[in-house]
């Protein structure tokens, strides 16, 4: 197959799964949901030289087929390999599937063989269906041309990887070959180094920018470590002030203002516009609602005038099963 057959095939793959496992297409799609939906057992565990394998039904599995994604690689690239063992199934159940490489579409590779480069595609298509990109570009307020803080922002929302989100947009048309060879050449640790304030707990954390607009219209999915940016208007001289978030699920970082500069003047005026920039650091897995008030701080039982919420899931960690790990 060449590649605009791959493309179409994983394409219509990919609208049968979320029609027969009865994915929602407005949010975020879970690729471990729709494996358990699947009737498939699916283990996280250390894999050597693996990203994932799919096992047939087999005695070791208590007689159910099942996928193993690689415990070792970053939470990206789990979904992406989950959403590969998933097309296997679906394709070809009747065949044991090691997978040595995923996400090698995005970086311009080419599988061994026409099983192996649908299924690559068919991950993209499942986790990046169009209507959800659209949705989340609205949401976002993209710009029409993407720089690559706005695709880190989409992949984030996606729970793709960079470079795939970059990979699959050019599928998509939304940017042009030149627009994908130059973007993915920018890492993604670079991209975070300019977004993060103190930075995430670890080399694989995460930097999520929240803002005004956002309120009430926000789900976001951070992970243990990750580092939450919230930027909100505040006129200090009005006596009105952001207090402190509320909820449990995260700690706070930083709680401090920024005052915009006064025009041409080189000093600003006190009390002047600015914003308030809140970093938290997501902690236990749960769900969570991060409540801010706009109040008189004098006045603790004073009415907000304004009220900023979104709703935050710290993500847990896939569970493995016994009988699938121990077949390892």
């Amino acid at each position: 197959m060449n590649t605009r057959q791959v493309h179409l095939t994983a394409m219509m793959e990919a609208a049968r799964a979320h029609r027969l496992l009865d994915m929602d297409l407005a949010r975020q799609i879970d690729p471990f949901e729709a494996i358990a939906r699947a009737g498939v057992t699916v283990a996280v565990v250390p894999l050597n030289n693996l990203s994932g394998a799919y096992i047939p039904a087999i005695p070791e599995t208590d007689g159910r087929p099942g996928i193993l994604i690689n415990a070792n690689h970053p939470r990206t690239r789990q979904r992406f390999t989950a959403a590969h063992e998933l097309c296997h199934h679906l394709r070809d159940r009747q065949d044991p599937m090691l997978d040595g490489d995923t996400e090698v579409l995005p970086r311009s590779g080419r599988p061994s063989n026409d099983a192996e480069a649908i299924a690559e595609a068919f991950a993209g298509w499942f986790l990046m269906p169009r209507r959800l990109i659209d949705t989340l570009w609205v949401i976002l307020a993209l710009p029409h041309v993407p720089r690559p803080e706005d695709i880190y922002r989409l992949s984030l929302e996606l729970g793709t990887s960079y470079l795939a989100t970059t990979g699959h947009l050019y599928a998509l048309g939304k940017i042009n070959r030149a627009a994908w060879q130059q973007l993915a050449k920018l890492p993604p640790k670079w991209i975070k180094q300019q977004l993060a304030v103190h930075g995430p707990g670890d080399s694989w954390g995460d930097v999520w920018l929240v803002g005004d607009r956002d309120r009430g219209l926000r789900h976001i999915t951070p992970r243990s470590g990750d580092e939450i940016v919230i930027e909100l208007d505040e006129l200090p001289s009005s006596g009105y002030m952001w207090s402190p978030p509320e909820g449990q699920g995260f700690e706070v970082a930083d709680f401090s203002f920024e005052q915009h500069d006064a025009g041409d003047s080189s000093d600003p005026i006190v009390g002047g516009h600015g914003r308030r920039r809140v970093v938290l650091r997501a902690t236990e897995p749960g769900d969570y609602r991060l409540e801010m008030a706009m109040r008189r701080p004098w006045l603790p039982a004073d009415e907000p005038i304004r009220r900023f919420a979104i709703e935050v899931s710290v993500q847990r960690r896939p569970a493995a099963y016994a009988p699938l790990a121990e077949a390892v």
